[in-house]
């Protein structure tokens, strides 16, 4: 079939191009024709937003070209199949005025509308949502799953709708040697790899102290320049392109992050990792992700607990155990949403 995805991709933000990778290459493996629907929005100014895309377009352009599908801005391209996808689609304080499409309301009357892995990235809509017309474009969905249990209560509690409760498509493949090379030609550095987010200097600093501690390389993926004198002396690192990104965390010892895709990918590559959750109300997919697989102490707000749990080992047999269980749950799921 024709599947027509919507989701978030066109942005300098590396989760938000694999779970785009992800999702597209299953559906094709699964021997669908894909394309993008490129919905720009903007949650800056929007000077200030293109100013990002053009700092860090190179990058993100060539990712996209290579691995993505080919996208169109024209809504009125038909499909068989209308898919929003992954990421916080469904977060007002994201896709702002954008919102009705990514839930579909472009697609033409009577045609098929489903959803893998939506997102809201909050565990309540806010009160000046209307509920009643969200909750109306959700009702025109032959199929709907989102990523989080805190996106199921949405719905049920305050949509009226019933929906499926799916992992990320980054967990639908196994295999990211497209993008990074064979596992066989790849070795585990001494790196400690730390991923933030949402800046802080404190934190950099915490993270400076754990890797002398353990003996480790500290290597920050983050594209911000930072002084280069001081407590973080060649701590100046540029934008990281995706494989550059995913190559880190997967040769990496271990992974301090904030970041939702970078604890991901620690769990894909089997790392010890630690999470220190940014923005406490856009933490929902984190502690849902780590329930699920047991995994919620792993979760660290306090800075003397960090080398005390990245010490600690991880039994990845009974993690991958249960993603397995879970993975097969969401190819059912996938199949059943794309049954003609």
């Amino acid at each position: 079939m024709k599947i027509g995805l919507i989701t978030i991709f066109h942005v300098p933000n590396n989760g938000a191009l694999l779970q785009c990778y992800a999702l597209s290459t299953y559906l094709k493996g699964l021997g669908h024709e894909v394309f993008l629907y490129d919905v720009p929005f903007f949650q800056s100014l929007e000077w200030v937003h293109n100013l990002k895309e053009r700092i860090f377009s190179r990058k993100m352009l060539k990712f996209i070209r290579t691995y993505l599908p080919h996208y169109t801005s024209d809504l009125s391209t038909q499909a068989d199949v209308y898919m929003v996808g992954s990421d916080q689609v469904w977060n007002p304080a994201i896709v702002m005025s954008q919102l009705g499409n990514y839930m579909l309301a472009f697609a033409p009357k009577g045609s098929k509308k489903v959803s893998y892995a939506a997102s809201f990235g909050i565990d309540k809509l806010p009160d000046d949502i209307n509920t009643d017309e969200v909750a109306n474009l959700l009702k025109d969905f032959q199929y709907i799953t989102v990523r989080e249990t805190s996106g199921v209560l949405i719905c049920e509690n305050q949509l009226g709708v019933k929906v499926n409760h799916v992992l990320d498509p980054t967990f639908l493949l196994k295999d990211y040697s497209e993008i990074i090379g064979n596992e066989s030609n790849r070795n585990e550095s001494n790196n400690l790899v730390v991923y933030k987010l949402n800046y802080s200097y404190d934190w950099y600093l915490n993270a400076k102290s754990i890797a002398e501690q353990l003996g480790c390389k500290l290597k920050e993926l983050n594209g911000r320049r930072l002084k280069k004198s001081g407590d973080l002396h060649g701590f100046n690192v540029k934008d990281k392109s995706v494989r550059e990104w995913l190559t880190a965390i997967a040769n990496a010892k271990y992974v301090i992050t904030d970041s939702f895709h970078g604890c991901v990918f620690s769990i894909i590559f089997g790392k010890r990792f630690v999470i220190v959750p940014g923005i406490k109300s856009r933490s929902t997919r984190l502690t849902s992700l780590l329930a699920d697989l047991d995994l919620s102490d792993r979760i660290v707000n306090d800075f003397s607990d960090w080398k005390q749990v990245l010490q600690t080992p991880i039994d990845y047999e009974k993690v991958n155990q249960k993603l397995d269980v879970l993975r097969e749950r969401c190819y059912s799921h996938l199949d059943l949403m794309l049954k003609n």
